[in-house]
């Protein structure tokens, strides 16, 4: 059985500024697996179902009536609220893989228990997408990449290109028009009338945007003995980017570990590789960050 469980997502995605609400019962609600394995990546859907079928009658399916229930762990409506419905492990991804993230790989078959699954609401033959369930869908995974310290280039996955390994073409979803956001290749439908398939890595580049937009850049001087908020949000940083190597739980104190993987960070950057969060080094991801914004979202405020 599983053991992990993501009882805190309504707390992560209301810091967040989404409007959400938990369905009954979804702190304890999975599949039969219990809790994840591990959460090594995010596979996002759409539903297929209709746009007149009300919201609440769409989550009393997904996580109560549906025979594979609970089918996802977050259904998000059209409007671009969040209904939580499954802190555990959900059905939902079914055959594909495998597939290599940024922490291991997640077998074939086996996505349920080592991906979270985002159910959004779309027809999926042909329904415009709304802004602000897109601008939602991009806020939500990115919020979850940062929560979870996943990597936004590697650990995001389309139903459809989870299948791809080896059952190509089983899914297609998400796909659609969104003309709001036209950098997912979907502003029509295709020569044939048919729903465009989402670019995987076109949403992945949305996401990366959206952490550099609303990233919090901590203050310099941060070295061995530092401790607080500061040196929290850094050790955060450097977990969600790969450069913190040892896996001590983030207690906001800058040890040995620390210095290591600020040197790593400092490398990647091109900054002077000191071991101590400083000017240049600030300097250094704050130019890191307006490069990643420039991709597609607003620049990032300074701290």
């Amino acid at each position: 059985m599983g053991s992990i469980w993501l009882r805190e997502l309504d707390v992560w995605l209301k810091d967040a500024g989404l409007d959400c609400e938990g369905w009954p019962g979804w702190q304890t609600r999975s599949r039969s697996s219990g809790g994840f394995n591990g959460v090594r990546g995010i596979v996002i859907h759409h539903t297929a179902g209709s746009s007149r079928t009300p919201d609440r009658d769409t989550c009393r399916y997904l996580y109560e009536r549906a025979d594979t229930r609970p089918i996802g762990n977050v259904f998000l409506a059209r409007d671009g609220k969040v209904w939580i419905g499954a802190a555990g492990a959900a059905n939902c991804q079914g055959k594909g893989g495998p597939v290599m993230t940024s922490t291991g790989t997640v077998p074939r078959d086996d996505g349920n228990r080592w991906m979270f699954a985002v159910e959004a609401g779309n027809n999926g033959v042909g329904e415009v997408w709304p802004k602000a369930q897109l601008d939602a869908y991009v806020t939500l995974v990115s919020t979850l990449c940062r929560r979870l310290g996943l990597d936004p280039m590697r650990d995001i996955f389309t139903h459809n290109s989870w299948c791809q390994p080896s059952c190509p073409g089983r899914k297609i979803d998400p796909a659609g028009p969104t003309p709001s956001h036209p950098t997912l290749g979907t502003a029509g439908l295709d020569r044939y009338g048919r729903p465009v398939i989402w670019r995987h890595d076109a949403f992945r580049a949305l996401v990366v945007a959206e952490m550099a937009r609303t990233e919090v850049v901590p203050e310099a001087t941060l070295q061995l003995g530092s401790q607080g908020p500061s040196a929290w949000r850094l050790i955060e940083i450097m977990d969600a980017w790969g450069w913190r190597k040892q896996a001590r739980p983030n207690d906001g104190k800058f040890l040995a570990a620390e210095i290591d993987a600020v040197k790593v960070m400092q490398a990647a950057l091109g900054a002077p590789v000191t071991g101590v969060y400083d000017d240049p080094t600030e300097a250094a991801y704050r130019a890191f960050g307006d490069f990643l914004a420039s991709l597609g979202a607003p620049q990032p405020e300074a701290a």
